[in-house]
């Protein structure tokens, strides 16, 4: 499993979206999935599985991607992954040329 992938989705969720009213999360001793409110370290007692061997949960990264189709876009309007489609992200149709144009210009560019 890449590692990396968590973090990439973690800051395509933090740049202007909304907090998921649900988080989807996995057991890490069986593997079966439920839905929190919360996200499992903000809870002051830990929600378990109920399962034999009694897991812990983890947030399932790809499952949340997936649900709320965030993904981080890598175009060179920014240095940095961010939201597709969202700011002066060249997906966006809002932006025309004559706005990225006038950025590059005034030196705002990244």
């Amino acid at each position: 499993m890449n590692k990396g992938i968590g973090a990439e989705y973690r800051a395509a969720f933090a740049i202007g979206t909304r907090r998921p009213s649900r988080y989807p999360c996995r057991c890490r001793k069986c593997g079966k999935r439920r839905n929190l409110r919360m996200l499992p370290d903000e809870y002051i007692r830990e929600p378990k599985c109920k399962c034999r061997k009694r897991g812990t949960f983890r947030v399932d990264w790809y499952r949340m991607a997936r649900e709320w189709g965030a993904k981080p876009c890598r175009c060179d309007e920014y240095s940095f992954p961010h939201a597709h489609a969202r700011g002066f992200c060249k997906h966006n149709a809002a932006v025309t040329i004559e706005d990225r144009r006038e950025r590059w210009e005034s030196g705002k560019w990244s």
